[in-house]
């Protein structure tokens, strides 16, 4: 969420406080601000992130050995990638808002959009429409952070049983190859909506 909300303010944001204007006075193109924003804003948030799991990481060494700790850098990789992933969605919702206050609106729904309303209309979708599991197996990792729980629970040498009949499906039709599958659907995130934000950007007329 924080990651959304720090991206939903950096170009609304410059527009209420004039500086954007200023930037794009500059012989550098509108991409190039957005982009540089981005870049910005994901080496603060990986080096935040390195921090944390850094300690973490030390006292796993120490007290375990070791063990385990091919699991936790997936984890931390899987980590960093979905926050990108929620920079890139903030970044887009800014692009496309005049205020920061309703970029960052915009952001929270988005987020509690795709933490609870998503589950829940998954479930109702399946109850209503009686999806099969191939259905609701695909509609599930269309949400990032769905992919991204189901990518750290593989990556930690653990059964998507747990998950139920959908964890069991995916688990069996996928095998070995689904931690590239569930990668590649949190990298979509990134890669997607940043390269609308920077179309949608430079095409916008006025700031």
């Amino acid at each position: 969420r924080t990651a959304m909300t720090a991206a939903a303010g950096t170009i609304a944001g410059g527009v209420e406080r004039g500086t954007l204007l200023y930037l794009l006075a500059q012989p550098i193109s509108r991409s190039q601000v957005l982009l540089g924003k981005y870049i910005g804003l994901s080496l603060a948030l990986i080096c935040s992130l390195g921090l944390g799991f850094g300690v973490s990481a030390g006292v796993l060494a120490w007290r375990a050995g070791g063990v385990g700790l091919s699991a936790y850098i997936m984890l931390v990789v899987f980590t960093a990638l979905l926050a990108l992933a929620m920079l890139s969605i903030g970044m887009l919702i800014s692009a496309v808002s005049r205020r920061s206050g309703v970029a960052t609106g915009v952001s929270l729904f988005a987020w509690l959009g795709l933490v609870f309303l998503s589950d829940l209309g998954l479930m109702a979708g399946t109850l209503l429409f009686q999806l099969r599991v191939q259905e609701v197996f695909g509609l599930a990792i269309l949400n990032p952070l769905q992919a991204f729980k189901m990518g750290v629970i593989v990556n930690m040498n653990a059964s998507l049983d747990v998950l139920g009949p959908v964890g069991a499906y995916a688990s069996l039709t996928f095998g070995d190859s689904l931690s590239w599958l569930l990668s590649a659907v949190v990298m979509v995130w990134i890669l997607l909506p940043l390269g609308a934000a920077t179309f949608l950007f430079h095409r916008r007329s006025s700031v």
